[in-house]
């Protein structure tokens, strides 16, 4: 499984982040400990890919709950800054309510990182995508109550980002 090996995980400072945040959240997971590789994932297949990395449906080893864990290559040096602060938003959204993150807002639950990758390890959303409806759908049209619908659980989570800044 490629991109699956163990490697020693590296800290958050060489991803650029601030090392006050390592303190609580998906960030506290960074380690120098060789064991925090990507050996703990099994995964499933691919769900997706893009021009940044790969998508993969995987499970932590010894629990049943899927997960999604998107694997970037840290070499596409232009979008390290886009990651950094992917990270850093989802470290502020997850703790921004008691007891985690707002139901609309997919949870970040680890980050691992080694000196060729990092892998978010997210909550999987079984829905699938407005592309795979769109797919679906062919030249159906959707009812004004459907696309409210699909709209008002994304107009929740934007307001939530909001008001976490």
């Amino acid at each position: 499984m490629d991109g699956w090996s163990a490697a020693p995980a590296v800290l958050p400072s060489t991803l650029g982040i601030p090392s006050g945040m390592v303190t609580h959240g998906p960030l506290a997971h960074l380690t120098n400990d060789a064991s925090a590789g990507f050996s703990g994932l099994e995964a499933f297949g691919e769900l997706g890919s893009g021009g940044f990395g790969v998508v993969h449906l995987v499970r932590e080893i010894g629990s049943a709950t899927l997960k999604a864990a998107k694997v970037l290559d840290r070499k596409v040096g232009s979008a390290l800054h886009l990651l950094r602060n992917e990270i850093y938003v989802h470290s502020l959204v997850s703790h921004s309510l008691e007891g985690g993150c707002h139901p609309n807002i997919v949870r970040l639950d680890n980050v691992i990182a080694n000196m060729k990758k990092v892998t978010l390890v997210m909550e999987h959303c079984s829905g699938g995508t407005l592309s795979d409806l769109s797919s679906r759908l062919g030249n159906e049209v959707l009812t004004d109550a459907a696309v409210a619908g699909l709209l008002l659980p994304v107009a929740r989570g934007l307001a939530h980002l909001h008001s976490v800044g």
